[in-house]
């Protein structure tokens, strides 16, 4: 084979890669667009009232006891200790 023909050859190998990538990248955006008309059609969006967060009023923080914090406090102290070493 000359080198003008492994050129051509070279060149349809590659227009035949380009063109099969092409297809499928064609395919793939036809079959996820039909799937997304699918599911809209078929699967409604959810109300905004239902989908949308209610805001709960908070409720007043609960007060901790004197003995709470001071264990609270321990178990800290403790641990800082710890992580010294």
């Amino acid at each position: 084979m000359t080198s003008t023909e492994l050129l051509v050859e070279g060149v349809e190998l590659m227009l035949l890669g380009i063109g099969t990538v092409f297809v499928f990248l064609i395919m793939l955006v036809g079959c996820i667009t039909a799937m997304s008309r699918l599911v809209t059609r078929y699967i409604p969006e959810k109300s905004a009232e239902v989908a949308a967060p209610r805001h709960m009023a908070s409720a007043p923080p609960a007060e901790v006891d004197q003995q709470t914090l001071i264990a609270i406090g321990e178990a800290i102290r403790r641990h800082r200790a710890r992580q010294a070493h």
